[in-house]
């Protein structure tokens, strides 16, 4: 009977490891960030005297180059707007994220003492060899980042 045994636990043992490589095999590997990529967050509501300050900055990785652009804020007419950006590279090296905005199909009114205001906070991953990050709002520049400095860089866009 213990020869019986031992064919069964070499192969019980052999299937539970053919197993595990054919496992992982299959499984694709976990992936860090897609580059180049970007995110947005906004947040739509009446102006307020005290915003915080707008702040852009740059952090290099060894796999890609991140950009944060955050607490910038921008007032509209429109008590709700839709907001979209498009990623894309100019020139080789120069990069653009263009954020656009439209009047959003809704019934929202606007109190009489308040100026709609959004804020938005970006964040994007450069290739490595991305020279340069321009930012634009409706086609007007928001501001523009050096990305080839090794550095850790942030500073507020009002300096």
């Amino acid at each position: 009977m213990r020869y019986r045994l031992l064919p069964f636990i070499s192969g019980l043992v052999l299937g539970v490891v053919v197993g595990a490589l054919l496992m992982q095999a299959m499984t694709p590997p976990l992936s860090g960030t897609s580059v180049p990529s970007h995110g947005l967050t906004t947040a739509t509501g009446c102006a307020d005297a005290e915003e915080p300050r707008a702040w852009v900055g740059h952090v290099p990785d060894a796999d890609y180059r991140a950009v944060y652009l955050t607490n910038y804020t921008f007032v509209h007419d429109e008590p709700d707007i839709e907001i979209r950006a498009e990623l894309t590279e100019s020139d080789p090296g120069a990069w653009v994220l263009a954020v656009t905005t439209t009047p959003a199909d809704g019934d929202k009114e606007i109190p009489e003492d308040c100026q709609p205001r959004t804020r938005l906070d970006a964040s994007v991953a450069l290739p490595t060899d991305a020279e340069s990050l321009r930012i634009t709002l409706d086609g007007e520049p928001v501001t523009e980042v050096e990305t080839t400095a090794n550095t850790t860089r942030f500073r507020y866009l009002d300096e």
